[in-house]
C-alpha cells in the first residue's frame, strides 16, 4: 500500500510541470495576437477583457495560482 501511495505522489508531481506548460502555452495564445495589435498598429488593449479571457480560457486566477 505505501508504494502505490508513493508511485501517485510521482505521478502527481510529474504531472504538475506537463499541466503548468499547457497553461503557459494556453496563455500566450490567448495574449498573442492582442499584445501585436498593440505594438504594432497601436491598438488599444482592453485588461479587463483580457482578464476575462483568460479565466474563461485558462480558468480562475485563484486556480491558476495556486497551480491546481
Amino acid at each position: 500500500m505505501a508504494k502505490r501511495a508513493t508511485d501517485k505522489d510521482w505521478l502527481a508531481a510529474k504531472m504538475r510541470p506537463a499541466k503548468a506548460s499547457r497553461a503557459v502555452t494556453a496563455v500566450y495564445r490567448l495574449w498573442c495576437e492582442p499584445v501585436n495589435l498593440v505594438t504594432e498598429h497601436g491598438a488599444y488593449l482592453d485588461a479587463a477583457a483580457m482578464r476575462r479571457a483568460l479565466e474563461t480560457e485558462i480558468g480562475p486566477r485563484d486556480e491558476v495560482v495556486a497551480g491546481r
